[in-house]
């Protein structure tokens, strides 16, 4: 499993060789798609915000296609994350929708050793969001926590 408990009531995650490849694997793919698509949209979002409503039609008219290339390129990484062996990262994967940001951060920052996942999401202002995450995790098998 990856994730282990250093004190009682802390969530620490450890990752696997095999989760650290396809966190790794995800994010070379990601990177460069991420930085195609905020270059097409940026010309837009200047525009729009000069000129309110015309620079707001420019915008999607760009933004859309440019959103729907970086989709298709982020669902096959986000497909891959699932797939891993490692049972923590192919939940996040499979599971985390909107916040799948802060997941990837949540597991980067788990690369050099153990993380108290719970100190980290206080540090950064996660509330109510990362106890439901945190409780479908442990609810999955994923992550374990000792008393």
């Amino acid at each position: 499993m990856s994730t282990t408990v250093a004190t009682a009531g802390t969530l620490t995650i450890t990752l696997t060789p095999e989760g650290v490849a396809s966190l790794e694997a995800y994010d070379a793919v990601k990177r460069p798609a991420r930085e195609a698509y905020d270059a097409v949209k940026r010309p837009a979002r200047e525009a729009y915000d000069t000129v309110e409503r015309p620079a707001r039609e420019a915008y999607d008219a760009v933004e859309r296609p440019a959103r729907e290339a970086y989709d298709t390129v982020e669902r096959p990484a986000r497909e891959a994350l699932a797939a891993s062996p490692d049972p923590l990262v192919a939940w996040v994967g499979a599971n985390v929708g909107d916040r799948m940001g802060e997941a990837l951060d949540l597991l980067r920052s788990a690369l050099d050793g153990p993380l108290d996942a719970d100190a980290y999401a206080s540090r950064h202002g996660w509330c109510g969001e990362w106890l439901d995450l945190r409780a479908a995790a442990i609810a999955a098998g994923v992550v374990t926590v000792s008393a």
